[in-house]
């Protein structure tokens, strides 16, 4: 087995065999099968998982390598020639299977390469006669379903995670006054009725009953134990479908939030709300592993980068962005706003401003912007999911850092070969040009450049 050092050694050689393997899953009428194909021909060793499997050398064309941190689906096509030996394929069902690229030297052992993509297949066609093209889709496919698909009482179950905030539950027994807040187990800590605490009965599964009929508006607060970035996402990611194997939910951030989904969300809008909380993205990477990132100053990098590889006129800045004089988050979100009319005379103003707000709000501020920037803008308020003031706060001066000062955009051409890096990734940079003549630490925010070739393009965010 070669190690990682010696498979990014081999990509920066030149006088090499680059084999791409494509590993793709259909169902041919009877079962699912798995069709092995390649561009030049290989045969996997006996000693391989795949044992002594051959490869069929019909790959004609591989898609770029692409990935980007704000694009939120990226889709690619092989291009296969057909001598007529391939038309049954057009009776297989294709759509929504997995997929599989690898790359490695035509002399290795089938476990010695390297997976450059898994995604999801996204149809057969044949644009060309004697060429078909199998076009496939980033994993995020996956997560294009909804969240909420059980129903009680004709209404959609919601799904509570973490400490939620004036939820409003659905009704499943008018006669015996049950209601239910979430799909699977929790604890109701609060009921109120127009604003007002009420007595009821915690049944521990997400529903409760009432101890007398209601005179206005339920809402409810609930605690439920997935309650971190890390933990909402893995839990949504397997009741997704995904296996353990396919998610790395670490994530710096343990701060306690809350979520309520009670409409019909996909799970990719639901990811990028937790997301958007604590600044970050999720993306899969070139394995089709789920990873949660976040936008930050940039510090040393793995990976130095200097003028010998990059291309002559290789660096151009794409675009600034200007600071911001102050950003503002909001937190304790209130999932059920109520009309201030509607609620119960007895509350007091403060109360009364808890229920019919959408939450409270914390601001910090960058002192002096706008003398350097006098068009810098007050950025919009950030719905979050932050349960308490503490954890918004260190969010927000997290960002005020950020954007206390012009940010820039580099588009870097290089003979590096995609492969080594993925978006997020850290790297310092060297250069005649620009402010990269001293080093500079940098970003990697996008990612392209053909699959099988020395040269890669990078979007580097400093």
């Amino acid at each position: 087995m070669i190690t990682d050092e010696q498979f990014l050694d081999w990509l920066e050689s030149d006088n090499h065999s680059r084999a791409v393997l494509v590993e793709a899953s259909c169902h041919d009428g009877t079962d699912v099968k798995t069709v092995y194909l390649s561009n030049r021909p290989y045969i996997s060793y006996p000693g391989d998982t795949i044992a002594n499997q051959p490869y069929d050398d019909v790959i004609t064309s591989v898609p770029e390598y692409a990935e980007s941190i704000d694009k939120d689906d990226l889709i690619a096509d092989i291009e296969i020639v057909n001598d007529g030996n391939l038309n049954p394929w057009f009776d297989y069902a294709w759509s929504g299977h997995p997929i599989t690229m690898l790359i490695g030297d035509a002399s290795w052992s089938r476990d010695d390469f390297r997976t450059i993509t898994s995604g999801i297949i996204d149809e057969l066609s044949s644009r060309e006669q004697q060429q078909l093209t199998l076009s496939f889709k980033d994993k995020r496919a996956q997560l294009y379903t909804s969240v909420l698909t059980q129903y009680a009482n004709n209404k959609l179950i919601p799904c509570a995670l973490g400490s939620v905030f004036n939820a409003q539950p659905i009704l499943i027994d008018a006669a015996t006054l049950h209601y239910q807040c979430n799909d699977h187990a929790c604890t109701i800590s609060d009921v109120r009725d127009n604003g007002v605490s009420v007595s009821y009965t915690d049944n521990a599964d997400g529903t409760f009953v009432l101890s007398a009929s209601p005179v206005g508006t339920i809402t409810c607060d609930i605690t439920e134990p997935n309650n971190t970035v890390s933990l909402m996402v893995n839990y949504l990611a397997l009741k997704a479908g995904l296996t353990a194997t396919e998610i790395n939910s670490a994530f710096s951030n343990t701060a306690p939030l809350g979520l309520y989904i009670n409409s019909n969300k996909r799970y990719t809008d639901v990811l990028n709300q937790i997301m958007l909380t604590v600044g970050g993205y999720w993306r899969f990477d070139k394995s089709g592993v789920l990873n949660l990132l976040q936008l930050k100053l940039p510090s040393a990098g793995s990976l130095s980068i200097n003028s010998d590889q990059i291309k002559p006129r290789g660096i151009r800045m794409t675009r600034t962005e200007t600071p911001v004089s102050s950003v503002s988050l909001g937190y304790k979100k209130n999932w059920t706003v109520q009309n201030r009319s509607s609620l119960a005379g007895s509350l007091t103003e403060t109360q009364r401003d808890l229920f019919s707000g959408r939450y409270l709000i914390v601001e910090t501020t960058n002192p002096g912007i706008n003398t350097q920037y006098p068009l810098a803008d007050v950025a919009d308020v950030i719905d979050s999911l932050f349960v308490n003031q503490v954890d918004a706060h260190a969010e927000s001066d997290r960002r005020a850092l950020l954007r206390s000062e012009q940010r820039r955009i580099y588009s870097v051409e290089t003979f590096l070969a995609p492969q080594i890096l993925n978006v997020g990734d850290e790297i310092t940079l060297q250069d005649r040009h620009y402010e990269f003549t001293t080093a500079k630490n940098a970003l990697v925010v996008g990612i392209s450049g053909g699959v099988t070739e020395h040269q890669m393009t990078l979007e580097i965010w400093l």
